[in-house]
């Protein structure tokens, strides 16, 4: 992949879409208009639950009628199109290795595992590096079953003391290699052990490092000469948009800028979820919008208030208890005058309702963006390791579907130079 191409294509379609992604819905009420195409939403509003559901799944067979919207979801598809791992995905390893591991983590393990095993075929590492590593069921796999050395960092002492305790039980294959347990912090541990376990034939692994680790780990690998690194981002909303997003040289010189909320997109973005989770996401936002109206009109709160989660079944009970529990936990002045069949009485309310629904599907618009605003960060991760040497792919190696934050970015030190690297 062209990174430079492929970083200003990205940037150049969140410019010319910027009042989409950018800030929370709530935060553009009462101007929803002159920030999102109107004529997309009279569109979307004319079409079946099921196509709604369909489309703000980005699924393949998205029944769009409106040509300009459909042209808006067709280069979002093009844009984020990547090369897929396919080869990786389905090796099964023995099934008393996952006792008591989740499906989404099986998955991730069991292609990681497998395209860690490749790479040790080619390359030959001294040792390798789980960063987050948990209780080692990442570490164990790659000792266990492809015979490298693996030190699994984390700064979770309940968690490593768990991992080591668990290692004996299992059945150690022949020709295995140890598990180190290391605790660390990054940010907290001295140069001096970075620099023992970064070495020049270190593999190095961010299977799903969060915020901003994942930028530690792009440096802490370029800073001590790793051989090679394989990194996960993911939680994008903790990233600090003035020092962690826009890291390589092309985008310091033309920056996107970022709020929280176009990273909390990029976090949540690009998720199949069933039509069942869809109708729960339908009523948890005309529950949450509702809300946002009431402060507005009935409290004269006008700025956004974050106001928590709710357990799923609070949706399906009346919005008088939804809101009088939201009201109650923020403290509104004035809130015990506000009777349960007002609250109702307001909640049905046509006009009301009428903007509930432009702000919900102004949000399906909205929520077509998030991938790419994850490509835009992932390109410029990619390309700030080109800028220093690394020859790099980006690719999908999980099933969407299981795993959502499903791209890595692979790295080879300078001077490693592989011209079949993308086959892995």
């Amino acid at each position: 992949m062209d990174f430079k191409c492929h970083l200003k294509a990205t940037g150049d379609f969140l410019r010319t879409y910027r009042s989409f992604w950018y800030d929370e819905i709530l935060n553009y009420y009462p101007e929803i208009e002159s920030n999102f195409n109107q004529d997309w939403i009279e569109y979307l509003d004319g079409v079946s639950n099921r196509d709604l559901w369909k489309i703000d799944g980005r699924a393949a067979d998205a029944n769009i009628q409106n040509r300009s919207f459909k042209a808006f979801f067709d280069k979002i598809t093009e844009l984020c199109q990547l090369p897929k791992n396919l080869e990786n995905i389905g090796v099964e390893y023995p099934a008393r290795c996952f006792t008591r591991v989740k499906g989404k983590k099986k998955h991730e393990i069991g292609v990681l595992g497998n395209t860690v095993g490749a790479l040790e075929n080619k390359y030959q590492f001294s040792h390798a590096v789980d960063i987050g590593g948990g209780v080692g069921h990442l570490s164990r796999i790659i000792s266990h079953y492809h015979g490298l050395k693996t030190k699994t960092l984390d700064k979770d002492l309940v968690l490593q003391e768990t991992g080591k305790s668990k290692l004996d039980r299992y059945r150690v294959p022949e020709n295995a290699k140890s598990v180190e347990f290391i605790p660390m912090t990054f940010g907290q541990v001295p140069e001096a052990s970075l620099r023992e376990i970064f070495t020049d034939q270190a593999l190095s692994i961010g299977l799903h490092t969060c915020g901003p680790l994942a930028v530690a780990h792009l440096e802490t690998a370029i800073k001590h000469g790793s051989k090679a690194l394989l990194n996960f981002g993911c939680c994008y909303t903790k990233l600090n948009p003035l020092t962690d997003c826009n890291i390589s040289s092309q985008a310091k010189a033309d920056p996107i800028t970022f709020t929280k909320y176009g990273l909390t997109l990029a976090t949540r973005g690009h998720c199949e979820i069933s039509y069942q989770d869809f109708q729960l996401k339908e009523r948890v936002k005309a529950y949450r919008y509702s809300f946002h109206l009431l402060l507005w009109y009935r409290f004269g709160i006008q700025e956004f208030r974050p106001v928590g989660d709710s357990h799923p079944r609070d949706y399906w009970g009346s919005f008088s208890d939804y809101a009088s529990n939201k009201l109650r936990a923020l403290e509104i002045a004035g809130r015990e005058k506000i009777t349960p069949a007002e609250l109702n009485s307001f909640f049905a309310d046509t006009k009301v309702q009428k903007e509930v629904r432009k702000m919900f599907l102004a949000n399906i618009i909205r929520w077509q963006a998030g991938r790419v605003v994850e490509h835009y960060l992932l390109t410029d991760r990619a390309l700030f390791l080109e800028e220093r040497g690394y020859q790099v792919s980006l690719k999908e190696y999980f099933d969407q579907s299981i795993s959502p934050r499903n791209i890595g970015i692979l790295a080879l030190a300078p001077g490693i130079t592989d011209p079949t690297m993308e086959s892995i």
